[in-house]
């Protein structure tokens, strides 16, 4: 009996509460044989498989059902127990069913007879039942004027080899002078009384023996899911064998210990621990442990503590490995007793704090191995810790040994034949063994001055490290980690692109990190890369303008010459910069693509005349302004074109001429007259030099105007851009 936090309006534990209320009533009946057949009656087998019946579908999910006495004064005080986590009262469970009379009198058998606890085990076969049965619709008038009734119901149970059906009797609980909870008393109680009577059994022999004993134990233990229950149960597992020959404290306590469910082992370890550590610390008084003598105490439970921490070792239960190295450390259990990993994680943490002691002399001798046995034990105390470097944080040590293999791999001249490959093995070890995470954890969030050398030494691990990089990137809410895990992406360069492509085609990220995403593709993507162009370019039309610029650039970082073909779409952004970024990389590729070009000579035709000075408003004056900058930067590109513009596109010399020629005398008025709209000087000056890029006959005779009677500014210029065109037609 123990208590928890269950709901009892929860439907299933409704349903189990109705069903132990009907089996008892039934029970209690046959057991005062109202309603109830004797056994020679011909409905009495009929009434006994159908309690059976019942008694299986309440146990099912293995669980036993107990009788608990709880209160010799309140007639509520029998609890039915097992069935949940917190006994259900039998008043309780009888209420709605005309129970008040018989939970009256079972409670007055109960203390008639001196019961603690009647239980009958899940196990229990029908025929079995059918045999208990039988003698349970005899007992009340057996019993009647017995002084102690239990003993004989235990003995009637016993000679008719009845070992599924437990009576308790008050006198049979042990514990009393250690002052023990009465779960834990009547719990003890049960397995006493149950492991005494196995040795009455007839013609079994010892193996059948040793299991019963086995599933003694493991009837009383297992279904107990509080922890205390089962630390009191284990200490005080002296009493269960006292007075008998069948079982040692000993035996009782490993029975126990191997019957707990790894997961019950790992919290009573717990709670033992902290109190041998209390006992340690504050001392075991006398009056603190009724019924102990202290040395006695304190040498049970550090007996108790190290046979549930062997057998938490022996189940390597990983939640379970900080409690056991704590346990190593306290002298509680021996390290060849441990899980393998959490031994090797030991031994890692001392040979690390050896190493630390003297790391120099390790870095000499390591760098310096000249032969492959030398290497090799070097190379396994390596393999140790560099785990633990890792997890400890330090950096510097992490660093050199990382160096000290970059070396050994790039090297011309290796001291012995085949040290690259054991190089090599020493870092797949490391990445096999899982933690190349942790490295690139400590990598990133390392200050700037302090992480370089162990960011080369990580790239050694190229591809692998990607994951863990990109999970910073896309994630991490520090700037300076996502700057790290950008800078380090870069340094691995290709073989991150198809990482990098797929988180782009996932489409689950912010701006922000799509843009870092979009920029760093274009850094490391082989060129003319067909999946990150694809992968870039489902974004050219994001919202956000930075985005765009991004996807603009790595375009034509990951197309080069060949870029022009995806420049078209950002001719027609929103944002003039964009397009003037886009115009910029037409000119470097020289995209010719007529309809491309054209686009571009629409974006000199002259503006709407301007108003007068101080008439216009900021809105048009910005957009004149960004107008002229387009169109700057159109001539800009145009000027690194050649003559063969003129082949595909003819009429991009009677467009820049037409912009350039000096106007007539009627053309000059209506210029002053604000009628039609002058070229600004600075931008005839630049189509000027396009013209002496690729310009032909018609800009020779232009440029010769120009260079004779144009202003200042422009007649230098088509001076210099004649003399070019002048130069081609004359080499």
């Amino acid at each position: 009996m123990e208590s928890g936090s269950y709901r009892f309006d929860d439907p299933k534990t409704r349903a189990v509460k109705n069903q132990a209320g009907e089996f008892t009533l039934n029970l209690v009946k046959a057991l005062l044989q109202t309603g109830w057949y004797s056994p020679e009656h011909s409905l009495a087998r009929a009434a006994t498989e159908d309690l059976f019946r019942q008694f299986h579908s309440l146990t099912e999910g293995e669980r036993d059902l107990s009788y608990v006495l709880v209160s010799t004064v309140d007639e509520r005080g029998v609890m039915i127990d097992g069935l949940l986590p917190e006994p259900i009262e039998v008043a309780k469970a009888l209420r709605g069913i005309l129970g008040d009379h018989f939970v009256a009198k079972f409670h007055d058998y109960f203390i008639r007879n001196q019961i603690a606890s009647f239980t009958v085990k899940r196990r229990i076969t029908e025929d079995e039942f059918k045999r208990f049965l039988n003698l349970w619709v005899t007992w009340a008038s057996k019993t009647a004027h017995a002084e102690a009734g239990h003993a004989v119901m235990s003995d009637e149970l016993t000679v008719a080899g009845i070992l599924s059906v437990t009576v308790v009797g008050m006198d049979e609980v042990p514990g009393a002078r250690r002052h023990l909870p009465w779960p834990v008393k009547v719990a003890l109680g049960r397995l006493r009384k149950d492991l005494r009577r196995i040795p009455m059994l007839r013609d079994a022999d010892e193996a059948t023996l040793a299991r019963l004993k086995v599933e003694v134990i493991e009837d009383v233990v297992r279904p107990l899911s509080r922890p205390s229950l089962i630390v009191d149960l284990l200490l005080n597992a002296d009493l269960v064998a006292e007075g008998q020959d069948v079982v040692t404290p000993a035996g009782v306590e490993d029975g126990m210990v191997q019957t707990l469910g790894v997961e019950m082992v790992h919290k009573a370890a717990r709670l033992l621990n902290e109190t041998l550590a209390r006992v340690h610390d504050q001392g075991a008084r006398r009056e603190d442990l009724p019924g102990w003598e202290p040395e006695e105490y304190r040498s049970t439970l550090d007996r108790v503590t190290r046979k549930v921490l062997v057998r938490l070792a022996e189940a390597d239960f990983s939640d379970a490995h900080g409690l056991l190295q704590k346990a190593y450390s306290q002298g509680l259990i021996d390290l060849d007793t441990l899980p393998e990993d959490l031994r090797n994680r030991i031994r890692s943490s001392e040979l690390t704090d050896w190493f630390l002691k003297d790391p120099n002399a390790f870095y000499r001798d390591f760098a310096n191995a000249a032969t492959p046995a030398a290497y090799r034990r070097y190379a396994s105390l390596v393999k140790f810790i560099l785990p633990e470097l890792v997890g400890r944080g330090e950096v510097r040590p992490l660093t050199a040994i990382l160096a000290i293999l970059h070396r050994h791999l790039n090297e011309p001249h290796p001291s012995f034949p085949g040290r690259e490959d054991f190089a090599r093995d020493l870092l797949r070890h490391f990445e096999e063994a899982g933690h190349i995470d942790r490295a690139v954890d400590l990598a990133v969030k390392t200050t700037k001055e302090g992480r370089g050398g162990l960011v080369r030494g990580l790239i050694l691990f190229r591809e692998s490290i990607v994951p863990a990089l990109l999970l910073h990137l896309v994630r991490s809410q520090d700037a300076s980690v996502r700057k790290a895990a950008l800078s380090m992406l870069e340094q691995v360069g290709a073989p991150a692109a198809p990482f990098i492509v797929a988180e782009l085609q996932a489409h689950r990220h912010p701006w922000y990190v799509v843009r870092n995403l979009v920029v760093l593709l274009g850094s490391v993507a082989d060129p003319h890369d067909e999946a990150a162009t694809r992968a870039v370019s489902e974004y050219r039309d994001h919202p956000r303008p930075q985005v765009r610029e991004a996807c603009l650039e790595a375009l034509v970082r990951i197309q080069g010459p060949a870029a022009g073909a995806h420049l078209a779409p950002f001719l027609d952004d929103p944002e003039p910069h964009i397009v003037r970024r886009a115009v910029h990389h037409a000119g470097a590729v020289r995209y010719s693509d007529p309809a491309f070009v054209r686009r571009l000579l629409a974006m000199l035709a002259p503006s709407p005349p301007r108003r007068p000075a101080g008439t216009t408003p900021p809105v048009e004056a910005r957009k004149d302004l960004a107008g002229e900058a387009l169109a700057s930067a159109v001539l800009s590109a145009l000027a690194r074109y050649g003559p063969d513009l003129l082949v595909t596109v003819p009429e991009v010399e009677s467009t820049l001429c037409g912009l350039v020629r000096r106007p007539s005398a009627a053309g000059r008025l209506l210029s002053r007259l604000g009628l039609r709209r002058r070229l600004p000087t600075d931008l005839v000056v630049q189509a000027v030099q396009a013209l002496g890029s690729f310009g032909g006959p018609m800009s020779e005779r232009v440029l010769d105007d120009l260079a004779r009677r144009g202003p200042e500014p422009v007649r230098q210029a088509a001076a210099e851009a004649l003399a070019r065109v002048r130069g081609r037609r004359n080499p």
